[in-house]
Parts: structure tokens; sequence; C-alpha cells
């Protein structure tokens, strides 16, 4: 008897009957009904075995250009067992293979943890997916029984490589068009949702399907398509006749099981395209120039196309690449665009940048755009700059990134450095995302043998495995350089230097687009004589700025700029609270940023980052902001003190300098000190800004003389020239305070400038009658004035009848106060007398009496520490610098032994005229530096007796390259000097070289670094601190260049092709003028190294070749060498250590164990 059951026009009575004439076929036959066309009757059977009538699912997104011709068979093993489904997926795996798939099987267990399934599901793109297990429906769509994987994520994980163009899902109900669920939007069965995604064509079932049927329409409609396809070819697109093969399959199953019509009706055709399903080839079309750029791409293949796929329309889901600036992650990216078949249009629609978005609208506004998918455009998103958004944790930016990703491909792009990797992770850890919902992806990496490919390729330039690697290192892994090499390339003038990429290249092209904001940014530190600002500093001082409506962007500009490197996370590792003073410090920070707390599963997320020993983890939140600082990057430093001043620089800085005080008026926080603490910063902060009125008190100027205690710069001398401008008002100050005045300003001569001793000199003898030389104070003040003016200038003011008169009167008064008074005024004289010769005596008429000198300066004991040791300091100097252009032994002996005095003085107590504790880490800089000049020249003598001009020239390269390095130290930069003046005192040394035969490419290596230290002397001179000693300066830019006839600051003037006009007898002419007018000071008698200049600098090529490429093992060479002459300096020894640490190739395992406890651990942003 059959069913009268009616079930017409309702969809859960068709499931119902499907149950039942698959139990009981004869008792329930298929009645026709119009809700399924397939089940009308036609000729001597139903439609649905005549014709396929496919439900139109249409898709807006444009079909992936090539394939994989890759298929993945995924047999889903549950509690309840299918028989059948294992000689199913093997069977298909055969008919798959025998028509030319790649087929991959997967066997999973629906309790196994569904994220191993995803990964293998993301880790291809398959052009087919064939399943076969469980699926059930509750409240929503599931893969398997269990609930454990989402038909959602399933879909996402299936189209994260790409869509695929055929899915077979055989499993009960994943057809079924009653069920609905919502994914990012999508509304629909799993069918629907694939084919939205741009799948070609699904097959899916419409009820629950007997598990014998469903392995025998397998069977049926892969043998069909195995017998039609033949083989597919890699180089041609394969088009599926779906639509048959469905038809063949369902016929069979009819067949086979005549009275079961709810078999063959339950499979449905689900199509997205009117072309059908179509299987690409291969070939994968890249274009031949990048985006913006005017040279082919460096493509590494299989890296591009695994971008191209995760990107491609109809996919979702979350990338990260993340690497250092200029690796080529934008033009990359951009490219991929371009491969997948976007015009320009397109690509500015999927490309974003949050650079100048500080406030991220840009993000709000595409994550509204993407509410509902069926008004979407369902396009990949690429958001460059994407590091800013480590300043937003918290204000619910990552959800939206989130919400974004679901929907379509979203790439985030950031610089990297390698102290920050992992941190662009951190915010979406807390959200518990599955492996393949957060992918990493990366740019094409240079490799010699690719590099080498590519040349020859495109440019046929044939180079070897060595010539590739050194021409991978000058190019520093990028090609920023390409497109000057293209212009000579199309020229005919192939010239392979082009591809050099100076470290700094990228960064000051990076400068070019920053902000007015950031530019205010970054002077906020680089303006510091020593440029670290601590970064609670900066954040308060910034957001008073705003709050005041001078700045728009939060505080967070700072780090921005430091994920662009033009500034540096910077701290001092024994300067943060050990363990046992944490309670302590944290009871002496206010209580509004003592509890600042960042929660435990973030606090233990950021420790999982890191070692949980390093001694730079966080041990309290705020520790972070007081203990850490933001630096200049030292390749950009120079370029930046080139800029005019921001208008609103001198109120930011003086925001900064008052801004920790503002937080802690008791000045008892402790904090990382820097740039802002130095005394001289005072003088310079506090001057009138606007319409301020400049303050001529006693105070003031007492201010300003204590202020410029040790000043490095001319800040207190030009601060000083307004005062003598106002002579009566600076009488008027010295007047109401004369003692305290008289006294600091005598502690300032020895660091004034000789124009400012003149000035002073000429308003005591304006004012003689109020100066009085019986006054102790007074007369000290005068008779080191006199000193001072007398031994290290010519000016004929102190040889006047009354400033000689003051002279003899100041020097009596002082001398009736005994001997010890006496003592330090011939240590006083003596120093001089040795400062006279350095500067107006030629190198060998001064040599003896600098010994005689010095040696009467190693005899005087004194109680007097600090005063020792300024003496002890002061001709360690002096006969350095005479040392560095040419010496005996036994001057450099004088030189170590004042060198050993001055480490004794250490150890020794503070005198009772003088607490001088404060001082002393300022001396033990001092011998540090002294110490490694010591190690350089006594190398130095090693290396003559080999008489290798090579070695010589390596070893100067070396070193110049390892102050660069040295420069990252800011607390030290006499250390950076040091290793610049060795490298310039060995090349002008070179001059002297008699015991060398120097070949033309010697010659030419000569003239290259010459000109190097040549242009570092220009800068020494235009921006503070200097590189090169002043002794050498001269020697080096007096000599008449016939390539460069122009010093630096006249070749902008004057246009290229007039250089060569200016006559060479000129030239001297031109420097003695340049060097009077920036340094006050004359030259008369220097090297002529003119002959070596003559030569044109030689290539990179020709170096790499010659001395070996530029690479780490030059700073490892130096820092090997310094290590092991400091390592007993105990903890003097750091900045040696740290470098070392850093280079440690070349160290011995008990030196690079020794070297680590200095290495610098990462900061913590």
């Amino acid at each position: 008897m059959t069913s009268q059951v009616n079930f017409r026009g309702k969809s859960i009575f068709w499931v119902d009957w499907a149950v039942r004439n698959q139990q009981k076929p004869d008792l329930n036959p298929l009645i026709p009904d119009n809700d399924i066309a397939e089940s009308q009757p036609h000729a001597d059977s139903f439609l649905g075995l005549h014709e396929v009538i496919p439900y139109k699912i249409d898709t807006r997104i444009p079909r992936l250009p090539w394939g994989s011709q890759k298929a993945l068979i995924i047999n889903l093993v549950s509690e309840k067992k299918l028989s059948e489904t294992h000689g199913e997926s093997s069977t298909i795996q055969q008919l798959m293979e025998s028509s030319g798939l790649d087929t991959k099987v997967v066997f999973a267990h629906e309790d196994d943890d569904p994220n191993k399934l995803r990964l293998v599901l993301a880790s291809n793109h398959w052009d087919i997916i064939h399943f076969c297990g469980h699926m059930s429906v509750t409240d929503n769509q599931f893969i398997g029984q269990s609930g454990g994987l989402t038909a959602a994520q399933f879909v996402a994980s299936c189209c994260r490589a790409g869509p695929p163009r055929l899915v077979i899902l055989n499993a009960c109900k994943s057809g079924d068009t009653s069920t609905v669920t919502d994914v990012a939007g999508i509304s629909g069965p799993i069918a629907e949702q694939f084919c939205i995604r741009g799948v070609d064509a699904v097959i899916a079932t419409r009820w629950d399907i007997w598990d014998v049927a469903a392995k025998d329409f397998s069977i049926g409609f892969w043998m069909y398509l195995a017998r039609v396809i033949n083989q597919i070819s890699d180089r041609e697109a394969v088009s599926i006749d779906v639509r048959s093969a469905v038809l063949f399959a369902r016929k069979g199953l009819k067949s086979l099981h005549p009275n079961r019509d709810a078999c063959w009706l339950a499979y449905a055709l689900f199509e997205s395209r009117k072309d059908g399903c179509i299987i690409p080839s291969q070939n994968i079309v890249i274009p031949g120039v990048m985006p913006g750029e005017y040279h082919p791409p460096f493509i590494d293949i299989h890296n591009h196309t695994m971008i191209c796929e995760h990107l491609s329309p109809g996919s979702a889901g979350l990338y990260l690449m993340s690497a250092p600036a200029c690796t080529g992650k934008t033009s990359i990216s951009k490219l991929t665009l371009q491969t997948l078949g976007f015009d320009n249009e397109m690509i500015d629609e999927c490309y974003q940048s949050t650079r100048h978005d500080h406030l991220l609208k840009t993000i709000e506004v595409i994550k509204n755009q993407l509410e509902r998918i069926d008004e979407a455009p369902l396009l990949p998103l690429i958001i460059d700059d994407a590091e800013i958004l480590i300043n937003h944790v918290g204000s619910g930016i990552f959800q939206s990134l989130l919400q974004i990703s679901r929907v379509v491909p979203l790439l985030l792009i950031t610089r990297e450095r390698t102290e920050h990797q992992g941190l662009y992770m951190f915010p979406f850890e807390k959200f518990g995302l599955n492996p393949d919902e957060l992918i990493h992806l990366k740019p094409h990496i240079m490799t010699p043998v690719g590099l080498a490919a590519y040349m020859e390729a495109h440019f046929g330039v044939q180079l070897n495995t060595k010539e590739a690697l050194n021409l991978s290192v000058r190019m520093n892994g990028t090609f920023f350089a390409m497109p000057k090499f293209v212009e000579s390339y199309a020229e005919s003038k192939t010239n392979l230097d082009l591809l050099e990429c100076p470290r700094n290249a990228p960064l000051l092209n990076r400068l070019s687009t920053i902000s007015d904001e950031e530019i205010l940014a970054i002077q906020m530190i680089s303006e510091l004589e020593t440029p670290i600002a601590c970064k609670l500093r900066c954040m308060v001082a910034w957001d008073k700025l705003a709050k005041k409506g001078i700045v728009q962007n939060k505080s967070g500009v700072f780090e921005t700029l430091c994920s662009l490197d033009i500034l540096q996370d910077w701290f001092d590792a024994d300067e943060i609270p050990s363990d046992g003073e944490i309670n302590e410090v944290l009871q002496k920070i206010p209580a509004f940023l003592r509890d600042i707390m960042i929660p435990d599963e973030d606090m233990q997320t950021l420790i999982d980052l890191d070692d949980p020993n390093n001694p730079a983890l966080p041990k309290h939140p705020i520790f972070t902001k007081l203990f850490t600082a933001y630096t200049i990057n030292t390749y950009i430093s120079d370029e930046v003190k080139q800029w005019a001043k921001h208008k609103d620089l001198a109120l930011a800085m003086r925001f900064a300098m008052n801004a920790l005080l503002a937080i802690d008026p008791t000045g008892q926080m402790s904090y990382l000190s820097d740039g802002y603490d130095k005394p001289e910063m005072e003088i310079k902060i506090n001057q009138p800004i606007e319409n301020e009125t400049r303050n001529f008190s006693a105070l003031q100027l007492l201010s300003i003389l204590r202020a410029g205690t040790n000043q490095t710069t001319n800040i207190l001398d030009e601060e000083l020239k307004i005062w003598f401008d106002n002579p009566q008002k600076l009488m008027d100050a010295i007047t109401q305070m004369p003692d305290l005045i008289l006294f600091e300003l005598r502690g300032r001569i020895p660091s004034l400038s000789i124009p400012t001793c003149k000035l002073l000199g000429e308003f005591i003898i304006a004012h003689v009658d109020q100066f009085q030389t019986s006054n102790p104070a007074e007369a000290a003040l005068m008779y080191q004035l006199w000193l001072k003016g007398s031994y290290l200038s010519q000016d004929k003011i102190w040889r006047t009848p009354k400033w000689k008169g003051l002279k003899e009167e100041s020097r009596n008064t002082f001398l009736k106060n005994g001997p010890k008074s006496e003592t330090i005024w011939r240590m006083k004289e003596i120093n001089y007398q040795a400062h006279h010769l350095l500067m107006f005596k030629s190198h060998t008429e001064r040599e003896l009496d600098l010994l005689i000198t010095s040696k009467e300066a190693l005899s005087i004991e004194s109680e007097l520490r600090h005063e020792l040791m300024l003496l002890h300091y002061d001709f360690g100097q002096i006969l350095l610098r005479h040392i560095l252009f040419s010496s005996k032994d036994y001057t450099f002996h004088a030189f170590c032994c004042h060198v050993e005095k001055l480490a004794e003085q250490f150890s020794q107590p503070p005198s009772k005229m003088f607490d001088d504790k404060d001082q002393i880490p300022n001396f033990e800089r001092y011998f540090q530096f002294f110490r490694l000049c010591q190690l350089l020249i006594q190398q130095r003598a090693e290396l003559q007796q080999d008489s290798d001009a090579r070695s010589e020239l390596s070893w100067i390269r070396d070193l110049m390259e390892t102050a660069v390095q040295m420069g990252q130290m800011k607390k030290n930069p006499n250390l950076r000097k040091a290793l610049m003046s060795e490298a310039a005192s060995r090349s002008i040394a070179l001059n002297r070289r008699n015991d060398i035969s120097w070949t033309d490419i010697d010659l030419r290596i000569r003239a290259r670094q010459l000109r190097e230290l040549r242009d570092r002397v220009w800068k020494d001179i235009g921006a503070p601190p200097k590189w090169i000693t002043e002794e050498l300066a001269p020697h080096l830019v007096r000599s008449f260049d016939p390539s460069f006839p122009l010093p630096p600051f006249m070749r902008e003037k004057i246009p290229r092709e007039l250089w060569g006009e200016m006559p060479a007898e000129n030239w001297i002419q031109v420097i003695d003028s340049a060097f009077e007018k920036l340094v006050g000071t004359t030259y008369q008698k220097t090297l002529d190294l003119t002959h070596i200049l003559r030569h044109d600098s030689a290539t990179d090529q020709e170096m790499d070749h010659y001395l070996g490429a530029q690479s780490a093992l030059c700073v490892s060479r130096v820092a090997a060498l310094m290590w092991r002459g400091t390592r007993d300096m105990g903890r003097l020894a750091k900045p040696f250590g740290q470098i070392a640490a850093t280079y440690p190739e070349l160290l011995s395992e008990q030196e690079r164990k020794d070297a680590e406890r200095f290495r610098p651990p990462p900061s913590h942003s």
C-alpha cells in the first residue's frame, strides 16, 4: 500500500519522505511535485533522470586565473561509522589520478582537533574537494556529528587559499535549502556559501543519504569524468561537464536501487557561473613590471603563487606579512593584485595605508561596507603600514579587523625589526584564533642563486656564486636602487655599483613621507645633545601639546616612528630596578601610574613572546615607559639635523623638560636618565619663545652658568654673547650675587670658546674698576681667563698692559693661599701650555716640548682627585691628538702613562674641598675611550710589520663600519670617535709608508676611503658631536680633489657641469675661508693628499673583490679586537662586551660567553 502523506510545497516533508523511501521504498514512492522540478514525470521516468536542473547561485567573484590541478579527498571518520566511505575514497583517488589530478586523501576523525583538518584545507589551493562523511544540522550546519567544526569554518578553510572549482559534499543534507546558516552575512546552506565565494559547481544532497548509495554516486560520477577528461594538461584549461557526470551517476543509482528514488534525487547541483566548471591551466602569468616600478619583478614563483592564492577573491582570512623595511612587501602585495587580473582602479580600491590615518577611520569604513556580503565588494583588502595598529590595543580595532577577515582576505603589512619579532601577533593572541585563521606570509627573499638567474634573464649579466653573494650583500637584500641601474642599462652603461643600497637610503626615502607632527616628534629627540628621551616624558609632553591644540594625533606617533625605524627603542639594563628595588621604586611613583596594570592573561602572552629570564622584562607596566626611551636612528641623524626647526619645537621641548616634574613634583620618582637631564638643555629650552621677554636677573645668569657645566656644544657661548651685548645688565646681575656668579663663571672658562673668552676679557677691562684683584674669587677668575686667552689665542688683548697687570695682581692674590693653591694653578698652566703647543706649533716642533710638559704633569702629586683627573684627561687628549697624526714610541708611552694615572684616581678618595663623585662616570667614559685608542694604536703597529696594502685598507674599512655600529650606543659617542679617528689616522699615515708598493686598485680604494672621511669631516663641522678628532680634520679636507672640486656646502649651489671650472690653486683659499667661518680657526700647514685624490674611487664590485664583501664580519673583526683588549676592565668593559655579543662570529667560546652578560636585551614596547 502506498503512502498518502501530503508533502507538497513543504521541504520538511521532502526530507521526511526521503528517509522513508530509502528505508521502505515500496511503501513510499516518489510523488512528483513542482517544489522540485527534477521530480516531475518525463517520458517513462522523471525529469531529473534526463537532465540536471541546477540551482543558480550568482557570484561576483572573478575566477582565479590559474589552477593547481590538485584534488583533496576528505574521509571523515565518526563514531557512527559509514562502512562504505573508505572504499569510496580509495576508488575515487584512483579515478582522479587516472585523469591526471594530483590527489591527496585525508582521513580525519571528527573527535580530533578540528584545527588539524583546517590546516590541511588551508595549506593548498585545491581545484577539487571531495568530502565524504557525516554532516549534521541543529541550530547551524556542522561537519560531522560532534559539532566541533561548523559549516562556516569548513567553507572558510576550503577557500583559504582560493576557492576550489568543484566541491562534492557527499554527506547528509549538505544541500538542504531549508537549512539557514549565517556566516559573515552569507545565508543559506553550505553549498550556497561555496558558490557565493566563487566555486564554479557544488554537488550536495537535499536530505539524508544512504551510505551505500553515496558510494555508488561518487564512483559513478568520477567514472564518467575520468572517461571524458582523459588527461588533464598543466598547460591548458579543462572544462568539466559536471551536469553530464551528475546525470550519469543518477542513472546509475536508479539502476542499482530502482525503487529508492530518494537516492538519485538527493543529489543536487549548485552552479555559480554561466560557462560551467573549468579547471584552469597551471600557467600563472606574472606582469612584466610591478605597479609603480620600472624594472621586472624579482619573483619566488612558489611563494608568489601562494600569496596570490591566499589573497584571491572569494577566499577569506587574516594574513600578516611582517618583515624589515624595503624588503618588497608593498611591491609584492600590489603585484599580487596585478597577477590576479586587477586593473589600476581595482588595485587602488584594494590597497589602503594607515600611514597618516592615525585615527584608523579607513578600517571602520571598510567594516561597515562589509556588514552584508550581498552588498559588499568581495575583493581582497591590503592594509599597509599596519604597525601603527599596535598603538590602538584595547580600542576595538582588532575586533573590526577580525570581522573584515571573515568576509574577505585581509593582509596586514608591517615593518618589523628583529627586536619586535612576534609583537604584532600579540593583539590577536587573545582572540584564540585557529591556526588557519591567522597565516603568516613573507615577501620574496633574495638569494644569490635567484639574483644571478634574475640578472641574467632580464639584463644578460652573468654572475658566479661569489659575485652574486657579494652583490646581494651590497644590495642589502632589496631592489631599492634598481631604478638607477635600469636607467644605466637602458643607456647601454650597465653598472652594477648602482645597485648598492646604502643602509640609510631607504630611511632617507622614508623621511620624505613623514607628516608635520612626526617632524616635531623627531626633533624633540634629535635636537638633544644626547638624543635619548624617556618614553613617559615624551608621552606626557605630547599629550600636553594635544590639549593645547598644537597636535591632533596621539602620543603613539613615537611608536609609529619606531616602527618606521626612524626612531628606535633604547634603554640601559643597569638602570632598570632589580628585584630587590622594585617595591621601593614603586612607592615613589605617583599612585595613578602605579595602579596601571596589564591583565594577567595579556602579561603571560607577553612573557611567552620572550625569555622569562630576560632582565628587560617589564616587572610592572609603568616600568616600560619609565625605564625605556626613544632615540634617533644613527643612519639618518645627520640628515635630520639639517632640517629647519619646527615652529612649535621650542614649546614642545619645554613641555618635555618639565613633563616628569609635572607628574611627580617631589622629584623622587626614578626614571631612565636622558638627554633632557643634561644641564645644557636647561639653557637651550628656557630661551625665550614667541613674545616672551628675556630674563636678565642674577638668578637667571646663575642658572645659565650652572647649566653650562662641561658644555659640549656652544649653547653657553651663545647665551653669554647675549649678556655681553647687554653689558650693564650683566654687571647688575654680577653685583647682586658676586661670589656665586663669579665662582660659576670661573668654572665655565675651560669649556668656553676663545671668542667668548675675548668678550669676557673686554667686559672686565671695560668694568675694571668693579673687579678687585685682591678678592680671591675675582682674582681666580681673571687669572684663569688670562691663562686660557694668552695660551690658546694670539689675540693682542691678552698682551696689553692692563691685562698683564691684572694677571700679576691676581696671581699674587691666590699664591697667598699656600702651596696647595699654587699646585692647582700650576696644573692649569702646564695644561694650557700643552694645548698651546698643539695649536700653534708644527708636529715636529712640538713633540719634545710636549714630552717635557707631560713629564712634569706626571710628576705632580696632590690630594685633589678631581684636579688630577682633569689634568691626566687633558694630557691624554692632547697627546692622543698628536699621536694620531704621527709620533714616536716614547710619546705613545707618555700617553699610556696618563691613561694609567687617570685610572688610578678612581680608587682614590675625593678631596675634602670638592665632592666629585658625580663626575666619576664622565671620567670613566674618558678612560674607556683612551683604552680603545691604546688598543687600536698597538694593533696598527703590529699590522705595519706586514707591509701589506690589502690588510691596511681592509682594516680602515672595518674601523669605519664599526664606528657606525658603535654610534648606536648613544651614551659614549667618544668610542665612535676613537674608531673613526683611527681610520682617518691610518688613511693619512699611508701617505708616509715607503715600505708598501701601491697598485692601481690600492690607490683607488685609498681615494674612495679618503673621500668618505672628508665627507665625514664636513658633517662634523655642520652637526656635532664630532666623529673625527680636530687634529686630523684639516689634513683630510685641505687637499684638492679634481673629482669634487667644491666642498659639500657649495655643491648644491653650483651646477655640476661648472664644478670643474674651479682652479686647484683656489681650493685652499676656499677651504680656509670656510674653516675660519665655521670653526673660527685657520690652518697654515697640512699634508697634501691631492696625488691620491687624482684617482677615481674604486667601485663597490672592486672593493668586494679585493677586500671581501662588506658584511657583519667586518665589525666582528674589530669587535673581537676590542673585547680581547678590554675584558679585564670589569663593568667598564660593558660597551665593548655589548658589541662583541652582537657580533660574536670571531670570538672563542669562552670569549663569547663572557660577552653575553653585556648583551643588550630587547626592549618591550
